[in-house]
Order: structure tokens, then sequence, then C-alpha cells
């Protein structure tokens, strides 16, 4: 299951932008999956802007609100 271009594209990983809360209610949909262990990893695909080092540091910055429930994949769209 992919997090919502919304939570990465448009905001960001921002928590001031809202990402956090979108985030938990994008975990909150797809939590039912997870209780029937019918969902593997959750993707985090970050925008093609985002070069590895930045990618691998936004992510570890924000880790504070994705849910220790869940295993996350990142996917990082630029060449680095």
């Amino acid at each position: 299951m992919q997090v919502s271009e919304t939570v990465t594209h448009i905001k960001g990983l921002d928590v001031n932008n809202g990402a956090k809360t979108s985030l938990e209610e994008f975990l909150d949909k797809i939590s039912p999956l997870k209780i029937e262990n019918k969902l593997g990893a959750v993707f985090i695909q970050l925008p093609p802007s985002y070069q590895l080092k930045e990618g691998l540091d936004a992510f570890r910055n924000y880790n504070f609100f994705f849910d220790d429930t869940f295993r996350y994949a990142i996917v990082v769209g630029h060449p680095s």
C-alpha cells in the first residue's frame, strides 16, 4: 500500500503543513488490512526532487510520526 502523494509530494512530510494528520488518516483507513495480516510494507515514494540523502534525512527527521506497528519501504525517485 502506498502513502498518498498528499503526504509526500504536496505536504512534503512537513508536520507544520498537515502531513502528520493526513498520514494518520491514511494509516487508520488501512489498519483493517494490518489487523487481518493482509498488509506488507507501506510504501513511501518521495518526490523526484528529493535526492537520496535528503530523502533519507527527511524520513529520519519525521519518523516520529510513522506508526511503528507498520513496516515501511522508502522509494527515492531521484537518480542519486
